[in-house]
């Protein structure tokens, strides 16, 4: 009908009235959600699907006010929003017109009909894109001093025209329509609301997952025990039995599966902390294998096709590399896995870990990734081009990989980013190419995750080194015997990497991060000085037309040794 079932849908065949009747399934079919994804949670609003992948993606197929726009030789299909591409995703709610996502760091997104306020805004009525789900301090009314895990969800459910949230701490936060008391709160103090209300329970207890159905919502404590909603508030229905799993749909509709007393636990986290744990381990992974080499219980060539195989998974999803936020974690494990076996295995785990950062970049192509949490990943993907250091192995030779990082990262459209440029060869612009501090100010995202959690050696190890190290391999040249110069493949790589290097360099030196000599380029000292006094007589000849659609490496400095820096040429 409007392709809920993730199976395609002529065009002749879209539904555009509710009142029309389109093709139906009368028995299960399978949804085909692409090569490599497994569904792990499946959430199911009015007229469409939402399923979320064990990486930590949502797929969604259905009306357009929730899954988005659609061409009619791909409706029905399940696809990302791109909005969500890249957010470590481990919830997800359906309800009637409305739908919500948490990420693995405690953040809530909501989108769709938004009415009597379920999404958490006055307005507008219909939110066409996911946002972030403000939590007030104000509503958040538990103790003096707030803590992140007042403010952390770890639950959502979506109900006809009302929302309900779990905190880290145990609180619901609340909003939308309360006619029946689906809030918690009792009917006659409260009809609706826009704004977030925090409900605490009963006993003081702590509320682990919830369930909403049109009018009524149900609610699970820590002890195992169920608590509904009425028309007075909440009330416990359940109790003694530990609570192992709930649903609650339709009109006052709900069922619950309890064990008998002491034979089980209650159910203690929501699916989405157990698929966490899931994804986890694939890092872990990753880090068990190397302890075993590390430790001589397994040989080297045993285990590194299995740490090729699940490194090249990690770079493949750019979702779950967002869940490293340690990079000292990261720093540790890529020195392990660049020590680890001889030069055959480390070009097997050299070769399995460009193919992911090609992958999962290409998977970003298109996403919109206007979210803080979706973009911490890019920062991550840096370290990864250190392999240039092993000049025994060979890693991205024609410069695709680096490449299509500072392409990606260069062209992230969210909030401040005034970039501007073109991807011919060398020919590049920014909005000032001299003005390197403008890089720092319009990437607030990366900018604060850069200079938060990277002190000022990793900093350097993990984001300037990797990229000088592609940058100087991208310079490259030999001269034949008649004296030609011929350059590498990956030369026309040099501008957008060039420009990244600017934006840290700024925030190097706004932040103390780094010394300038930290910066200088190996491979740029090495170039013919003709070379580069011909490449600043063209700057300063060049019209302001002409600078700004050309790439001039003197433009940069920062990248020269001081040796040339100090040089007096003069343009004839």
């Amino acid at each position: 009908m409007h392709g809920q079932l993730g199976h395609r849908v002529d065009g002749s065949q879209i539904i555009q009235s509710a009142d029309d009747k389109g093709p139906t399934n009368c028995r299960p079919m399978g949804m085909a959600l692409g090569k490599g994804r497994r569904a792990t949670s499946i959430a199911c609003g009015t007229n469409y699907t939402l399923v979320l992948t064990q990486h930590m993606a949502l797929l969604a197929c259905g009306i357009s006010s929730i899954c988005g726009h659609r061409d009619d030789s791909n409706w029905g299909t399940p696809q990302e929003i791109p909005s969500l591409v890249g957010l470590p995703l481990v919830g997800v709610s359906a309800g009637d017109g409305h739908a919500a996502v948490v990420t693995a760091h405690g953040t809530a997104y909501i989108w769709g009909e938004n009415t009597n306020g379920c999404c958490a805004r006055d307005f507008p009525k219909i939110l066409t894109s996911p946002v972030p789900v403000k939590f007030p301090s104000q509503s958040l009314q538990t103790e003096a001093n707030k803590t992140m895990d007042d403010i952390e969800i770890t639950h959502v459910a979506c109900g006809c025209d009302h929302t309900v949230f779990v905190n880290r701490s145990g609180h619901l936060l609340v909003c939308g329509s309360n006619y029946r008391g689906q809030l918690g709160i009792a009917a006659s103090k409260l009809h609706s609301t826009s704004s977030i209300v925090t409900v605490h329970h009963p006993r003081g207890g702590s509320f682990v997952s919830s369930a909403a159905g049109n009018g009524h919502s149900l609610i699970l404590d820590a002890a195992g025990d169920l608590w509904a909603t009425n028309a007075n508030g909440l009330q416990c229905i359940l109790e003694g039995n530990p609570v192992l799993a709930m649903a609650a749909g339709g009109d006052r509709n709900c069922i619950a599966i309890a064990s008998a007393t002491g034979r089980l636990k209650p159910l203690q986290r929501s699916f989405s902390i157990e698929m966490i744990d899931e994804t986890k381990s694939i890092l872990d992974t990753v880090d068990d294998l190397l302890a075993n080499v590390e430790s001589e219980e397994m040989t080297t060539e045993h285990a590194g096709q299995e740490i090729a195989n699940k490194s090249e998974e990690l770079l493949r999803h750019p979702t779950v590399l967002n869940l490293i936020l340690n990079p000292t974690k990261l720093d540790s494990i890529f020195e392990r896995l660049f020590a680890s076996g001889d030069t055959s295995t480390r070009q097997i785990i050299s070769n399995s870990i460009e193919r992911g950062i090609k992958s999962g970049l290409e998977s970003l192509r298109g996403s919109r990734m206007i979210y803080p949490e979706a973009v911490r990943c890019m920062l991550n993907y840096i370290k990864f081009f250190d392999l240039r250091r092993d000049e025994s192995i060979v890693f991205d030779q024609k410069g695709e990989a680096i490449f299509l990082f500072c392409d990606t990262m260069l062209g992230l459209p969210f909030e401040g980013y005034n970039g501007e440029y073109t991807r011919n060869d060398l020919i590049f612009h920014w909005r000032s190419v001299t003005d390197t501090r403008f890089f720092a100010c319009s990437c607030p995202a990366l900018h604060d995750f850069a200079v938060k959690l990277y002190p000022r050696k990793l900093f350097v190890s993990m984001l300037v080194r990797p990229l000088l190290l592609a940058l100087n391999a991208c310079l490259k040249f030999t001269v034949d015997e008649n004296n030609v110069v011929h350059t590498e493949p990956s030369r026309r790589a040099v501008p957008v990497v060039v420009a990244v290097l600017s934006w840290f360099y700024a925030m190097a030196e706004e932040a103390g991060l780094a010394d300038a000599t930290d910066f200088y380029s190996d491979g740029v000292s090495k170039i013919n000085v003709e070379t580069l006094f011909e490449d600043l007589c063209r700057m300063k000849k060049a019209s302001p037309h002409e600078k700004s659609r050309n790439f001039y490496l003197c433009a940069h400095p920062f990248l020269l040794v001081s040796d040339l820096v100090t040089r007096d040429f003069t343009c004839v």
